[in-house]
């Protein structure tokens, strides 16, 4: 992969280019394979749409089966909001 490639990709998934911590990011990108990263991404996703906008505790998830039932009522929810049920998230 191509120092631009990874430096742009580092940016996109939240590394800020102007922190140390970028390098780190762009070196963790790199030794990941895309179906790893891209599995990681998911849980990112996941957890972000509880904790941050359902406001649960992300204590409270780790009980939960992440394959079986996280996912599962992210992607339920997320069609109730692409058919326009918009104060499922506002709860």
């Amino acid at each position: 992969m191509a120092i631009k490639n990874l430096a742009e990709e580092a940016r996109d998934v939240g590394f800020d280019p102007s922190k140390r911590i970028f390098v780190a990011g762009m070196s963790t990108l790199m030794s990941m394979s895309k179906s790893t990263w891209e599995k990681k991404d998911k849980v990112m996703a996941v957890m972000d749409l509880f904790v941050n906008k359902l406001d649960w505790e992300s204590s409270v998830l780790m009980a939960f089966s992440l394959e079986k039932r996280l996912i599962s009522w992210a992607t339920v929810l997320e069609f109730l909001v692409l058919k326009g049920s918009h104060s499922v998230l506002s709860a």
